[in-house]
C-alpha cells in the first residue's frame, strides 16, 4: 500500500498545529483513489493555519473567511507537468468541526481529503446529478477505509 507515497507530497506549513495526521494516514486515505483511477501523477497536500487559508480563500475565491480545505486543480497534466494539483487543509479547523459535530477527527479528515481529491479529479457538486455522483464516490472510498 505504501507504494503511492512517492505520489503524495505533504508540506507542513502549520507551526501552531500539533494535531495533524502523519503522512501514513494521507497515504492510506488516498490509496484506493489512486488505485481506482490508476493515477500516475503527484498531488501536493499543504497543511496551513487559519490565517493562511483565509488569505488563499480571499485571493482565489473572493471569500474572506476561514475554510477547512481548498483544492486547486492543475488543468494541464502531461509528461512535463507531473502534478494533479494542490490541496490546502486547515487541521485546526477540521479538528474544531469534528468536535463540534461529534465526528471522529481522523474519519472527518479523511472525508474532507477524499472530497477534495475528487474535486482535483474534476468532480463537482454544482447540480443534483453531479452531487449524487460525487457523494456516491466519496462514500465508496470512505467505505474502503472502515
Amino acid at each position: 500500500m505504501l507504494f503511492y507515497k512517492r505520489f503524495i507530497n505533504i508540506y507542513y506549513r502549520c507551526n501552531d498545529c500539533s494535531f495533524y495526521p502523519s503522512w501514513i494516514y494521507f497515504n492510506i486515505w488516498l490509496y484506493y483513489i489512486y488505485l481506482y483511477y490508476n493515477i500516475d501523477n503527484s498531488i501536493n497536500i499543504i497543511l496551513v493555519n487559519e490565517k493562511k487559508i483565509v488569505f488563499l480563500n480571499k485571493k482565489y475565491r473572493y471569500i474572506n473567511m476561514v475554510t477547512n480545505v481548498l483544492s486547486f486543480r492543475y488543468y494541464l497534466v502531461s509528461s512535463i507537468n507531473f502534478f494533479l494539483g494542490d490541496i490546502f487543509l486547515c487541521p485546526k479547523l477540521i479538528l474544531f468541526e469534528s468536535i463540534k459535530n461529534n465526528i471522529d477527527y481522523f474519519y472527518y479528515f479523511s472525508k474532507i481529503l477524499i472530497h477534495s481529491m475528487l474535486h482535483i479529479l474534476g468532480y463537482s457538486h454544482y447540480n443534483e446529478l453531479n452531487y449524487k455522483k460525487m457523494f456516491y464516490l466519496e462514500s465508496f472510498f470512505l467505505s474502503k477505509l472502515i
